[in-house]
């Protein structure tokens, strides 16, 4: 009979795997231009709230404070499902490089024709020599090889094929007061 430790272990091992298959799966269809987006019209304000919503008990315990800046609202036609998965994916990170006592801070902005949040983190930012590599799958900066910081190497890979699905973009960046700078475009 396994102990409940190595029960939890293994439990734990086959949710990674299976959330590397549907990775691998949702890149897999991207690459065949089959990704699904279904689009209608959303209040992006909304979808933040949700996120910010969604994260805030983990940050408040983590110490970190989660800011929201900025406006957007004019509905735009967008997948709510999958804006909200590269929002989650963006805050996620964010709160793994930000240090107790730091903040996040999602930027909203709107125009005629687009949309543009911003996330913007506290912590050390991008290694100069891990930036250009940032969207590449499987693409994991030395201080993120930990298990426990990082991930797989393929959400921000994952989260850029859904904005240029949608027609948009995802850029990365460092902050010039520091801290890692992700900017979505629709």
């Amino acid at each position: 009979k396994f102990s409940d430790k190595v029960s939890s272990s293994i439990n734990s091992q086959i949710d990674q795997v299976s959330s590397l298959i549907d990775d691998l799966q949702q890149l897999s269809l991207a690459d065949e231009g089959l990704l699904r987006i279904d689009k209608f019209p959303v209040v992006m304000e909304d979808i933040v709230d949700q996120i910010s919503t969604a994260n805030k008990p983990y940050l408040d315990e983590a110490g970190i404070s989660l800011v929201v800046k900025g406006s957007a609202p004019e509905p735009v036609s967008i997948d709510p499902l999958r804006v909200r998965q590269i929002l989650q994916n963006l805050v996620s990170n964010a709160s793994r490089y930000t240090p107790e006592g730091g903040f996040i801070e999602v930027a909203l902005k709107q125009d005629i024709d687009l949309v543009e949040v911003a996330v913007r983190d506290s912590g050390t930012g991008i290694s100069p020599y891990f930036l250009p590599h940032i969207f590449e799958r499987f693409a994991r900066d030395d201080q993120s090889r930990n298990r426990n910081t990082g991930g797989s190497g393929l959400g921000l890979s994952i989260a850029l094929e859904i904005a240029l699905a949608h027609g948009g973009n995802l850029s990365a960046d460092n902050h010039p007061d520091g801290g890692a700078l992700f900017t979505l475009t629709l």
